[in-house]
């Protein structure tokens, strides 16, 4: 039942960009979308045991861009019980100096 609602979903998106943006995919690739979506939504929504989960210890060094290229690193958190999202980013330099950061906090509702 859901991979047919989601294909509907995919079928009515496809309309709407077909009348609304001219834009034309093939009918085809409905079925192998709507299975990985489906995939993946069910993957994200999993609940994993902490127990038989495997620990692995990673550091993520930080590369530089090519020369004349600009690097963007992103972060954002949501925090519910406060009400707000943040956001922040920074561009780096192929030095790694920092040409621009910006953050930003909104306040939100997250009630219907």
């Amino acid at each position: 039942m859901e991979l047919i609602c989601i294909s509907f979903w995919q079928v009515w998106w496809l309309r709407n960009q077909a009348i609304h943006n001219a834009s034309v995919r093939n009918d085809e690739d409905v079925v192998g979308w709507s299975i990985n979506f489906l995939d993946g939504f069910r993957s994200a929504n999993s609940t994993a045991d902490p127990n038989t989960m495997a620990k692995q210890d990673s550091v993520v060094k930080w590369c530089s861009p090519s020369r004349g290229c600009f690097k963007i690193n992103t972060d954002a958190v949501v925090d519910k019980n406060k009400c707000y999202i943040g956001a922040g980013i920074i561009i780096r330099d192929y030095k790694g100096v920092v040409v621009r950061t910006f953050i930003q906090k909104i306040h939100i509702n997250f009630s219907p």
